[in-house]
């Protein structure tokens, strides 16, 4: 059965986005609602801590202090990276950046269709750093000492 990719987003499938929803509140009192939600997420999937840091490549320190909400972070990759190792499906991931104050992922972005495409073909970071540098666009970055591939230009 072929997806259609064309579909409007965002779109929520998730049975805990539904659960989430009705306790979010006003859109400013996002971390909270994120945090919950990652902790549903992380527990849902059965994905440790640890587990997250190493294939995000996020600090340790760092995750702890995003997840447990001593620290915000202000890039959306990060949220995006920690979606994909915890294995959230798309409307989790789009939840995830919403509650989180950030933009959720559009369709009519060429770096974010092929992140997109990447979390409903259910694919690891690397793999999407891998599309994003064929396609000339700056991968999914997830430390500020990660060499950053950004297309000559």
């Amino acid at each position: 059965m072929e997806k259609n990719k064309n579909r409007e987003l965002p779109e929520y499938p998730s049975d805990a986005y539904e659960e989430m929803k009705t306790q979010e509140g006003s859109a400013c009192d996002c971390s909270p609602v994120f945090i919950e939600f990652m902790q549903k997420m992380i527990e849902r999937y059965h994905v440790k801590r640890i587990d997250i840091s190493r294939m995000t490549g996020i600090s340790h320190d760092y995750l702890y202090k995003i997840l447990n909400g001593t620290k915000h972070t202000a890039e959306r990759d990060y949220i995006i990276a920690m979606c994909r190792a915890v294995g959230m499906n798309l409307g989790e991931t789009q939840h995830a950046l919403e509650t989180n104050g950030m933009a959720v992922l559009n369709r009519n972005d060429q770096r974010d269709r092929l992140v997109i495409d990447s979390i409903e073909d259910n694919i690891s970071i690397r793999r999407l750093n891998d599309r994003l540098e064929k396609a000339g666009l700056p991968w999914l970055r997830v430390s500020s000492d990660m060499e950053q591939y950004v297309p000559e230009g």
